[in-house]
């Protein structure tokens, strides 16, 4: 194939062809998105975000016009210091599979590198997997955190017999297992005047939590009501539910977002109102849960090396990932923030649900 000539133009977001292009490219390139849901998430993910309709790039090939890749930018509020400022997810980082080697990927994230701070955004956050890093470190993106991944099992027996064990072995060294689970979890649990609140819906003691915790924040998304109806009330895929610490006065202490998928609880996002709340939350989460009939429990997230440690003292056990969350911030905006976020003394994360849409 002759070596093609690409146009970077911004779609126009009203633009039926330009949509059915968009579309095309994600069912054509990107394996991980059942091709069924793809009209309702582009409608909610695209066109219904409360913090902004998405910005997509199209690759053109200049000698017939196809649309050959496309990359688009979620906008998405990042409290930074305590003050929230207009950020921007990349996202849907899609290139024809007879383009990829002429340089149109690395053409679409130099023309956003360069455009997308017309379009009001301050600084851009990515988690490329690895195929893809190479590109995002090219146009400036610096390392701003790892990613971490863990599990905590809710019943050991499945898991037993999974490794081969009898069914009477699996009885009683399942039982023995949970039973440590049990206690230690217990024991992190243990927290005078607060209670859990399993719900389907967040409310407005979510919104009084947020204006909460934002003061003291040092990076992260904003989850305000209007981010987490959108994101997880109304999202098109997966069923979320809400489960909440509450003080004696119904006051939000911190929460946790979860689907289910099979027999397994996937944790989509937490925030807690200071980092020691974190084991007791998670601990009182998983005795809610243990009736559930499901076996066990993941998380994953992006964040600095203390706050992943801290995850990990949290009854977890860590799963190797070779993740790499980067940043890049608008020129002339004065700070020092991949740097920060990269050292060890950072406390901040950024939850799965809230990067890989």
């Amino acid at each position: 194939m002759r070596k093609p000539t690409c146009l970077i133009r911004l779609a126009d977001p009203g633009d039926a062809n330009d949509r059915f292009a968009i579309e095309r490219l994600w069912a054509d390139n990107l394996s991980s998105l059942d091709s069924s849901i793809i009209p309702a998430r582009y409608d909610w993910l695209y066109r219904q975000n409360p913090a902004g309709h998405a910005h997509t790039w199209l690759a053109i090939d200049a000698d017939d016009g196809r649309i050959v890749g496309c990359a688009s930018v979620l906008p998405r509020e990042m409290a930074v210091g305590g003050e929230l400022l207009q950020g921007g997810i990349a996202i849907d980082f899609a290139v024809d599979r007879l383009y990829r080697t002429f340089g149109v990927a690395l053409q679409l994230q130099r023309a956003i590198s360069r455009e997308v701070w017309g379009q009001g955004i301050q600084l851009m956050f990515c988690f490329p997997n690895k195929a893809s890093r190479g590109v995002f470190q090219r146009v400036g993106y610096r390392k701003a955190g790892e990613c971490w991944r863990g599990a905590q099992l809710l019943r050991s027996y499945p898991k037993l017999r999974e490794r081969g064990y009898s069914r009477p072995a699996a009885t009683v060294a399942g039982f023995c297992i949970d039973l440590i689970f049990y206690l230690r979890n217990t024991l992190f649990s243990e927290q005078r005047g607060v209670r859990g609140e399993l719900t389907d819906a967040a409310d407005e003691r979510w919104e009084r939590f947020w204006n909460r915790i934002l003061p003291d924040l040092q990076f992260g998304g904003a989850h305000n009501l209007d981010y987490l109806r959108w994101r997880y009330q109304h999202c098109p895929f997966g069923s979320h539910r809400f489960y909440g610490l509450f003080d004696r006065n119904d006051s939000l202490l911190g929460y946790i977002i979860f689907t289910r998928q099979g027999d397994v609880l996937i944790i989509d996002d937490f925030q807690v109102l200071n980092q020691g709340l974190l084991k007791p939350l998670l601990a009182r989460f998983w005795k809610e849960m243990q009736g559930s009939g499901a076996t066990a429990i993941n998380a994953s997230v992006v964040g600095s090396a203390s706050l992943l440690e801290h995850l990990g003292q949290s009854g977890f056990v860590a799963r190797g990932v070779d993740g790499w969350a980067g940043l890049l911030t608008a020129p002339g905006l004065e700070t020092e923030l991949p740097g920060v976020l990269a050292t060890t003394g950072g406390k901040w994360y950024m939850a799965d649900a809230e990067v890989d849409l």
